[in-house]
Order: C-alpha cells, then sequence, then structure tokens
C-alpha cells in the first residue's frame, strides 16, 4: 500500500510508516534564530514520541529550558512523502530508554561510548503533525500538469494531506 493510500485510510499510520522508512530529519526550536538542524530520530508510535540523542555541547540541547516548542521536518526518501511535526522538546534523564536506543552509529558521534558526559537525551512530544503524501509516479504528475495547463479549472490530483493532532502530556 502507498503512503498515499495510507494517509487516507490511516493518518497515524502513515505517518510513522514514513519516519520508519527514513533515517533523519531536521530538528529546531520554534521561533528561535537558529536553523533547524539534521539529526537521527527514534520514533514510537504508540507514545507519538519521537526520541534523538544529541551533545550537550549543541546549541540546540543549550537552548532547551523544561520544554521548548520544536519543530521536526523530514521527507521520505522516495519524496512522496513530507512530514512537518510540531511539539514540546525536553531534554530527560532515561538511562533504560537510552541503554534502549543507543547503538554503533550513535556511538559513533561520542568518543566516550554510551558514558560520554555529552550525550543529551532528548524527548520530542508530539502535539500536530501535518502529513502530505503524493504519487511517486512521474507519469501520473505529468500528466495532471498537462491537464491542468490545459484547463485554467482544474488543480492537480498527485495527493493528499492529513493533520493529526496529539494528546498532550499534562
Amino acid at each position: 500500500m502507498s503512503i498515499q493510500d495510507s494517509l487516507s485510510t490511516n493518518p497515524r499510520d502513515a505517518l510513522f510508516e514514513v519516519l520508519d522508512g527514513v533515517r533523519a530529519g531536521m530538528l529546531g526550536l520554534s521561533g528561535g534564530g537558529d536553523c533547524l538542524q539534521p539529526m537521527t530520530h527514534f520514533p514510537d508510535a504508540e507514545a507519538g514520541v519521537i526520541w534523538f540523542i544529541s551533545s550537550t555541547e549543541t546549541d540546540l540541547v543549550q537552548s532547551l529550558g523544561l520544554g521548548e516548542d520544536a519543530q521536526y521536518v523530514v521527507i521520505s526518501t522516495d519524496h512522496d512523502a513530507h512530514v512537518s511535526l510540531r511539539g514540546k522538546l525536553y531534554h530527560v534523564q532515561d538511562d533504560a530508554k537510552l541503554d534502549a536506543l543507543w547503538g554503533p552509529f550513535i556511538s559513533a558521534w561520542f568518543d566516550g561510548g554510551r558514558e560520554d558526559q555529552h550525550v543529551a537525551l532528548l524527548r520530542f512530544d508530539t502535539e500536530v503533525a501535518d502529513v502530505w503524501a503524493s504519487s511517486s509516479s512521474t507519469l501520473k504528475i505529468g500528466f495532471e500538469v498537462i491537464r491542468a495547463n490545459l484547463d485554467p479549472g482544474h488543480q492537480p490530483d498527485i495527493g493528499a494531506k492529513a493533520t493529526l493532532r496529539f494528546a498532550t502530556a499534562a
């Protein structure tokens, strides 16, 4: 089933299908002067949470207070899905979660490995997610663009959009 089909039947599953199919996206604080930065994500579909591992030496982690408004953006490998998530980002202490997420890819970024003093576990509590799914068929896209140019009243039909709202923790 395509992401576009999943989006119309179960938007939440489609969202996490996109996140599971991509290794990284762009994360940043909302309204801040800093640009979004690339981050590897670890989604937890059941909880609606996305985990990140960063360094306490980054501007992002140093800018975190007691939970900051943040945004995370992902584009699927095939460019048939785009995701924009908004929520709260927290620097948390959770050794069990960090151990569960830790692996050779993450370890490569820290000289001291898992015990490095600069390891920072971040939790992104998703509040709103916008998911756009489009056809990956260049033939269909081309046809729709040609049709729209020949018929000024026709809008190209190459995808769908869904907005998901998540319950926020109190």
